[in-house]
């Protein structure tokens, strides 16, 4: 059975907004200044008012930035203890679902703010990982008293004492035999 032909579809023909105009702002700034008023902080209407505003915002971005690198570095720590609490499936899927969504968008987040090619902003960003990684560099660090093992095994139970087995020998004053 031949399936009879479509009719033509009209459609409308799209129009773009005019570049520059009727409220659509695409200009980007490609290169670094280092302004203290007017510069958006992700929207247009985060504009701080005063420079003692920008320069709070700024202090935001820094603690954002470090506790983001400190987030990071915790990592190692919160699949131990998923291993070491044995959660079901769900709920440990759940709480790294949590932790991806939660660090992958404060990272984006200060991408964009990066992308505001102010001098202070961007600053600002690379101090914060840079005070995150002073803070939180001990969360990467292992105890030397414990050995190197898999986080799988590093939540186990301590094994049991060694036991000590003496083996006593005797020496006889035999003459060496011939064969």
């Amino acid at each position: 059975m031949d399936m009879p032909p479509m009719p033509p579809m009209a459609m409308t023909p799209m129009r773009m907004p005019p570049m520059g105009g009727g409220g659509m702002h695409m200009s980007m700034q490609m290169t670094f200044g280092a302004r203290t008023s007017g510069v958006a902080f992700l929207f247009d209407g985060w504009t701080p008012a005063t420079p003692t505003a920008f320069f709070a915002a700024c202090a935001l971005v820094l603690l954002v930035a470090a506790g983001l690198e400190v987030a990071q570095r915790y990592l190692p720590r919160l699949e131990r203890w998923l291993v070491a609490t044995q959660p079901s499936a769900a709920v440990r899927n759940a709480v790294r679902a949590a932790y991806t969504g939660a660090t992958s968008g404060v990272s984006y987040l200060l991408m964009l703010l990066a992308m505001t090619f102010n001098a202070y902003v961007f600053t600002s960003i690379i101090m914060g990982f840079a005070l995150g990684a002073l803070l939180g560099g001990r969360l990467h660090e292992r105890d030397p008293l414990r050995p190197h093992r898999l986080a799988e095994l590093d939540v186990s139970p301590a094994p049991p004492a060694e036991q000590i087995s003496v083996l006593r020998c005797e020496r006889h004053n035999r003459p060496p035999s011939r064969h």
